[in-house]
């Protein structure tokens, strides 16, 4: 397994633009393989892009033309990685002596290589130094500046007297003192050293989640499930899947950033179950706040909230004005039935009900045929709106796809609701 980590790594020697010309042109050191059309990152900057072409020149050196970058961002000694590689970019590590036998380190500063690939350079240095603390089996490492480790990948720690010490990377990032605990427990316990799967899954058990690189997309982990190249605790992610759909059934929906804080997870983790809810069309987000989403959404409105609505639909094709609610405590119920998108509303005033709105919608586009024009005059005679609801109509027409603006300025027909 310890060879599977690949090592297709770019380091920029120099880099050209020519005048009018939208590619990047890269003088680059290669080590492993590229191939045109890889999606990669570039590292201090961390953009995404893609490559596009490659020459080789003689040796390890190659051309590179590169798209979605801008030529600033393209500096000397910056190192190009596969986007699929999955390299973390962090100021903190934790780290295992290669060994399970080697000597033990003495906490302080060590010059620190390796790791992406073999000699590895930094700033147009062959080395850096780095505070290393050692707690158990595991040495926590404190780099000078955001650096990209790879999971499993072999690094050197060279004191000032040249003695040398091989360390493979278990964590990229900062830990806590219980998951460093829980980390040392696992390692004395089998007194061995994991393999790259197991780094992997030292990482999935600590964060209960972790996206693998390409090549170990495939394997499986015992108590996870699979989305994608990511993996995720199966219990820990029913409850919090569970505790987002709850908590998005209220009144309005609830806050992303509430609900968030509730479920007490890493963000990873939250955003990844939150995607998979969007996915299967069970949540959408309006706004800051987190909708359950259902064909009788209206089941789950408060006590206050449902007067407001049963207001709404009781004034047909006609709408109901905000400006008549005398309880000023009611605007907000007002707000709740928008974001749950039970209403339709113009001019963020006159509010429709969805079966009344479609009304509305059949009146302004009756007799019309695709190619045809809208009229602010001939809408406001059709459904008796006043020239402000009418522009706000037509905006959201033109928003949801049914218009179009012509040269002139006229509204065209281009769908019939």
């Amino acid at each position: 397994m310890e060879e599977r980590i690949p090592t297709s790594v770019l380091s920029i020697i120099s880099a050209t633009q020519e005048e009018g010309e939208k590619l990047t042109t890269l003088t680059c050191r290669m080590t492993g393989e590229f191939k045109p059309f890889t999606d990669v990152s570039i590292f201090p900057a961390e953009k995404k892009f893609q490559i596009r072409d490659i020459i080789h020149l003689e040796k390890d050196t190659y051309k590179i033309k590169v798209k979605g970058i801008a030529f600033k961002d393209c500096k000397p000694f910056s190192i190009i990685t596969p986007l699929n590689l999955k390299v973390k970019y962090s100021v903190k590590g934790c780290f295992v002596s290669k060994e399970f036998r080697d000597k033990d380190l003495i906490a302080g500063n060590y010059y620190i290589t390796g790791g992406v690939f073999d000699g590895y350079r930094m700033f147009n240095k062959d080395k850096f130094s780095a505070k290393v603390r050692k707690t158990g089996v595991t040495y926590s490492v404190e780099f000078p500046f955001k650096a990209p480790l790879v999971p499993g990948a072999t690094y050197i720690f060279e004191n000032n007297k040249g003695e040398e010490s091989e360390m493979t990377l278990l964590y990229p990032g900062d830990l806590s003192k219980k998951s460093i605990g829980i980390i040392n427990s696992r390692l004395e316990k089998f007194r061995s050293r994991p393999s790259i799967k197991g780094v992997y899954s030292i990482i999935l058990r600590t964060d209960l989640y972790v996206d693998l690189p390409f090549y170990l997309e495939n394997e499986d982990f015992e108590g996870s499930i699979k989305i994608g190249s990511k993996r995720i605790m199966e219990r820990e992610y029913n409850s919090v899947r569970n505790k987002i759909l709850k908590q998005s059934k209220a009144s309005g929906g609830v806050l992303l950033q509430s609900v968030k804080k509730s479920c007490d997870v890493k963000p990873a983790f939250f955003y990844t179950v939150l995607e998979e809810l969007f996915n299967e069309n069970l949540l959408f987000q309006d706004s800051d706040y987190l909708v359950f989403n259902s064909e009788d959404r209206e089941n789950y409105l408060s006590p206050l909230t449902k007067i407001c609505y049963k207001q709404i639909v009781e004034s047909k094709d006609s709408g109901y004005s905000r400006r008549e609610v005398k309880d000023r405590g009611m605007i907000n119920c007002f707000y709740e039935l928008e974001r749950m998108r039970i209403v339709r509303v113009l001019d963020d005033d006159l509010y429709y009900s969805l079966d009344s709105y479609k009304v509305l919608l059949d009146k302004v586009f009756d007799s019309k045929k695709i190619g045809e024009f809208l009229t602010i005059s001939e809408i406001r005679d059709k459904t008796g709106l006043s020239r402000r609801f009418v522009i706000s109509l037509l905006n959201k027409l033109e928003h949801d796809g049914f218009i179009e603006r012509s040269e002139d300025d006229e509204r065209v027909v281009v769908k019939i609701p």
